[in-house]
């Protein structure tokens, strides 16, 4: 019906165009309908002319535009509707002329090889053109339903997505099509050939850079890197790069930088069809290049010749100097300038060619070259006879108003600038005068039209350099370059003390005119600056002083009296070790304050030390007592940028040294494969770190490293050096969480497989609440796979690919378990309300070190059945000493002594901390005594019913000990009498059961000062505590042998606590030679007989022992 109005329309559009008025105009009629037919009304529709003049029309209900007076000539339309919404159309004079647009819709549908809808993949719609040429229409992904839509006229469309291009025709109904895709992406490797009239061809270039079409916008993807043995400026030659960029399905762009061909760039797909290991981008150089004519610089290997340019007076036949000679490749807009000597000669170096060749007032074009040759040119430029293609430009010096003739400008070079370069034009010299003997600038510079940028040097009038543009007049043959000096003035800056004697130290200094103007002092605290008068404020050392510079000028800043500064040194340690890393300069700020206030800056010594080359800070900076932060650049140990320093200086006479710890880097390697298992490479990565509040920062550019572009390599290797801490690394389709900690890291990571969704939630088991700020790290089979903590709802949401994996929940001791994943899961996790820590006591470590030396520190946590028994271990000083995460103190070998307090705290929410105090020695440190098991060791298993601890006294030698035990190394109890022995026999009994028991020695001069330690007291001291040691019991069951030995005489006549009893402790059975039992007691024999002292002689006895087992056999009764 559509098609019967549209002809009648145009029958009455035919006969109203007949009437004479219309001959010089046409009809126009543009009718739009959507994608139901239906007439879009309201739309506005915008026509533009050749000269871009734009008329605008609304669509009546009909959905139409009509004109009858419409003007000749071609035009383009556009409106608001749909993906594709322009075109072009000519009206002819007393012609009508119609444009019927009438939109369909084209749906492309993925599904994977399951039959389901499959989102995010790309397709791209071309609209072709009748001379065989494309026109991007719009590119879109699929969406949850696995369509991508587009709303375009009828016509004729290619459409590029996974499994290739596709041509359709658009008519009068809408189009589905569908394309399959794989759930299990894959990516190719994909490298870059330059191809010239169908043959691969060498160049040189640089990296092949790559973007990724990602929803609509071109971002980094990688890069390819370039390859050769040859190189020229930068540039490499090959042909092909060796080596390849892995990347999924999807629309590219690629760009390089060639030295021949310019900046070449393109778009290329990547499809199921295209090769997985092998797939190879061909880069067209265009056949309208002409190469040979963009180089202006003769190449080398081409044979070169001597193209001069001889210019002479055309009246006398003498040699002009000081001409600027020019020569040109025609068509390319390229040229080079030089200028004629005293002979009149300007010389360049070219290849074989065709060139045009000029002087200011002379052109010539089409100089064959293919030989050494020579250009005549004549000049004649006098005031009688001027030349309005060319000027004649002199330079005049003025000081004061006044007329001088500098004598310290050697040369003023002088440079044409052309479209923002800055061209070679001329070089002027001086001339000396035979009379007077002084220099003079006599010779003038002979330009064309343009604009000029002219330099020197000089050492006159307080000026060292100069500069400036001027344009000539056309309208003045001739003219003059005015150069005025202006007057300077000397301002001498000095830091010094309050006594007038120079500081030591280089201090900022800033002055405020106009602009805001920053220098620094010599290390003398001194600087002269030169400055033209007016009005000025100076800002050093916190103190501003304001004036009218009219004279040379002379300004003092005084530190601080001598008690509130010091001499600062500054060192830098690298892993306990000092080290001199690639740093220049500090500078320093002031606590809350922006303005600088001093620097100070290495020296370099090409081998200090033996260690080879080294910046060095060799020498002190003066500094108020105050808080400083030290800025610098470093470029070493795995830094490249800005790191800062603070630091407090305290009152003191002495001079201090200032150490900046460099910290630690872990390398950390992740490699990346695709679903087939092969390696990514070529790819971009970008890994984010976690701040303290445990958000991931925006910022890539951290801890004196960009990570914003780290490459895969050949082996799918992303590679990066990080300090301890929380990162996200995210590459591809990748997101994945991770921990550094105090080792390397390197794990694997598959890119472009079909992924899942898994959460965790962990709640309480009373109320089901949240749990947050929980670790929860994942493995796959026996690999690290994520790391992340729970957030305020308790929640863990992160993707995996289909396999086999365990976790750890980070509660309590742990709670694992493993999983399997085959399709999104959640999984809950229930825990017990937590028990704090209550306290937590330091055991294990000695508390003298020397530079080396390491010990490590066991932390005791009570209540032992404390739900969170992670420990975070820290000390006040990382100067002298560093410490691990599993509580290891080391000294640092830096020659530094000290004390260092170390505190163990708990990573729950109780606050509950321990802090023990270390000495670092420039000695052995040797302690006063030792505890140790009778055995030697200091960490053994209870195998028996009586264990021996042995104090072995060194330097100091106490006469009483006191034996003491715990089980949480807070709580102390005796274990044994305090005797004069350093060697006591302690009974097991106690010690079968309930865990790991710890033990000490008490030491001191008096019974009485040991018994006030002992009862509590009086705290132990290092002086007089030994060392900790650790007896661990066996389970319940376990057989243990008593192994105690049994005497054969013993000696009841006298009680002096040496061997008065037989067996105390055990069950005996005593008989007399006759058969007769004289004893029977659960706790040995005392050697009586019915309350007296038994007869002296031999016995019979029957001993049970502590496991069971009976023994007989007879001891002797002695008595005096």
């Amino acid at each position: 019906m559509k098609s019967l109005f549209m002809r009648l329309g145009v029958v009455w559009i035919m006969l109203t165009s007949l009437l004479p008025s219309v001959f010089s105009q046409g009809v126009l009629v543009i009718e739009i309908s959507d994608t139901l037919n239906t007439p879009l009304s309201g739309y506005y529709v915008r026509i533009k002319d050749a000269n871009g003049a734009i008329k605008s029309y609304t669509t009546d209900s009909e959905g139409r535009v009509r004109d009858d007076n419409f003007p000749v000539g071609n035009y383009t339309y556009s409106f608001s509707y749909g993906d594709y919404n322009t075109g072009s159309f000519t009206v002819k004079s007393g012609e009508p002329t119609w444009i019927d647009i009438d939109f369909r819709r084209v749906a492309v549908n993925f599904k994977d090889e399951n039959g389901k809808p499959s989102s995010g993949n790309f397709v791209t719609l071309y609209k072709r053109e009748a001379d065989g040429s494309r026109t991007l229409v719009a590119q879109k992904t699929s969406e949850s339903n696995g369509t991508a839509l587009f709303v375009v006229p009828e016509g004729n469309y290619t459409y590029v997505a996974a499994d290739g291009e596709h041509d359709i025709v658009v008519a009068d109904k809408n189009i589905n099509t569908n394309v399959s895709v794989s759930s299990k992406l894959v990516t190719y490797k994909t490298s870059f050939r330059f191809v010239k009239d169908g043959k691969t061809i060498k160049l040189y270039a640089r990296d092949v850079n790559v973007l990724q079409n990602q929803n609509g916008y071109f971002r980094d993807f990688g890069i390819v890197l370039a390859h050769g043995d040859t190189q020229s400026n930068g540039y490499v030659e090959y042909d092909i790069t060796d080596g390849k960029i892995s990347c999924p399905v999807g629309e590219y762009k690629y760009s390089v930088s060639t030295r021949d061909y310019g900046y070449l760039e393109g778009t290329f797909y990547i499809t199921q069809k295209s090769s997985e290991s092998n797939n190879i981008v061909d880069i067209i150089i265009p056949e309208e290049e002409e190469p040979e004519e963009e180089i202006i610089t003769p190449d080398e290997k081409e044979p070169t010749y001597n193209l001069k340019i001889h210019v002479v007076d055309c009246e006398t036949g003498d040699p002009i100097p000081n001409i600027a000679g020019r020569y040109s490749i025609p068509g390319t807009g390229n040229s080079k300038f030089a200028t004629t000597n005293a002979m009149g000669l300007a010389t360049f170096k070219v290849n074989a060619g065709t060139y045009n060749v000029s002087i200011p007032s002379e052109t010539k074009t089409g100089i064959v070259v293919n030989k050494d040759t020579t250009i005549e040119f004549c000049s004649t430029l006098t005031p009688e006879e001027p030349d309005t293609s060319s000027q004649k430009i002199f330079f005049q010096f003025f000081f004061k108003e006044e007329e001088v003739f500098p004598q310290t400008i050697n040369k003023i070079d002088i440079k044409k600038i052309e479209s923002g370069s800055y061209l070679s034009y001329v070089t002027l010299t001086p001339t000396e005068d035979s009379v007077s003997g002084i220099k003079k600038f006599k010779d003038p510079v002979v330009t064309i039209a343009g604009r000029y940028y002219y330099s020197f040097q000089l050492d006159e009038y307080k000026i060292t350099s100069f500069s400036g543009n001027f344009v000539p007049n056309p309208d003045k043959p001739i003219d003059t370059v005015k150069v005025v000096f202006e007057e300077k003035l000397t301002v001498d800056v000095y830091i010094i003390h309050q006594d007038s004697t120079p500081a030591n130290g280089s201090y900022s200094v800033t002055y405020i005119d106009k602009y805001k103007n920053n220098r620094r002092t010599d290390d003398s605290g001194h600087i002269e600056l030169v400055l033209p008068s007016g009005e000025y404020s100076f800002i050093v050392l916190d103190q501003t002083s304001q004036f009218n510079l009219k004279n040379d000028t002379t300004l003092y800043f005084f530190l601080p009296d001598p008690e509130h500064t010091r001499n600062v040194y500054f060192k830098f340690l690298h892993d306990g070790e000092i080290v001199y890393p690639n740093v220049t300069t500090l500078s320093f700020f002031r606590k809350e304050a922006s303005q600088q206030y001093a620097y100070l800056s290495s020296t370099l010594y090409e081998n200090f030390e033996d260690i080879g080359r080294a910046y060095v800070f060799d020498k002190p900076i003066e500094l108020p007592v105050d808080t400083f932060t030290a800025n610098y650049y470093i470029d070493d140990y795995e830094f490249d940028g800005q790191m800062y320093h603070q630091f407090i200086l305290n009152a003191s006479p002495n001079d201090t040294t200032v150490y900046i710890v460099v910290p630690v880097k872990r390398t950390v390697e992740i490699q990346i494969k695709d679903a087939k298992g092969a390696n990514v490479q070529g790819v971009f990565a970008k890994i984010f770190k976690y701040n303290e509040e445990g958000t991931l920062d925006p910022y890539l550019d951290y801890d004196g490293n960009s990570h914003s572009k780290l490459m895969s390599d050949a082996t799918g290797i992303v590679r990066d050096h990080l300090v301890p801490g929380r990162y996200q690394i995210q590459i591809l389709d990748i997101v994945r969480d991770f921990e550094v900690t105090d080792y390397d890291l390197r794990f694997t990571i598959l890119s472009n497989v079909e992924m899942y969704n898994v959460k965790f939630t962990v709640l309480y088991s009373d109320d089901h609440a949240p749990v947050p700020n929980l670790k929860l790290d994942v493995k796959k089979g026996n690999e690290f796979y994520n790391s992340a903590i729970t957030d305020g709802e308790g929640i863990i949401k992160f993707q995996s690919e289909a396999g086999n994996y365990s976790y750890i929940l980070y509660y309590g001791d742990g709670i694992s378990n493993s999983y399997k994943i085959t399709k999104d899961e959640e999984f809950v996790i229930y825990v017990d309300r937590p028990v704090l820590v209550d306290t937590i006591a330091l055991i294990g470590g000695e508390y003298c070190l020397k530079a080396g030396e390491s010990t490590k520190f066991t932390a005791i946590i009570s209540p032992s059945n404390a739900t969170q028994k992670n420990i975070e271990w820290s000390i006040d000083n990382n100067v002298i000493a560093k410490i691990s995460s599993d509580g290891t103190l080391t000294a640092n070998t830096i020659g530094l002594t000290g004390v260092v307090n170390l505190t163990a705290k708990a990573k729950d929410d109780s606050g509950v901390s321990a802090t023990v105090s270390i000495n670092i020695s420039e000695e052995v440190c040797v302690k006063s005594y030792t505890l140790a098991f009778g055995d030697g060791s200091t960490e053994m298993w209870l195998d028996d019913y009586v264990f021996d601890l042995v104090v072995t006294p060194s330097i100091i030698k106490h006469e009483y000990y006191g034996y003491q035990t715990s089980q949480d190394g807070i709580h102390w109890v005796t274990a044994a009498d305090f005797t004069q022995e350093p060697r006591v026999t302690v009974n097991a009994d106690r010690y079968m059961h309930n865990g790991t028991h710890y033990f000490r020695a008490i030491a001191a001069d008096d019974a009485y000062d040991l018994l006030q330690i002992l009862d509590g007291h009086v705290e132990p001291t290092p002086e007089n505590m030994t060392n900790i040691i650790i007896l661990h019991n066996y389970e319940d069951g376990h057989v243990i042998t008593d192994k105690m030995e049994i005497p054969t005489v013993f000696t009841p006549h006298e009680v002096n606590g040496a061997n008065d009893d037989f067996m105390p402790g055990y069950p005996v059975v005593i008989y007399n030679r006759f058969g007769d039992v004289i004893c029977k007691s659960d706790n040995g024999w005392d050697g009586t007989y019915k309350g007296e002292t038994a007869d002296a002689g031999v016995y019979i006895y029957v001993l049970t022992m502590k496991d069971g087992t009976e023994k007989k056999g007879t001891i002797q009764l002695y008595r005096k």
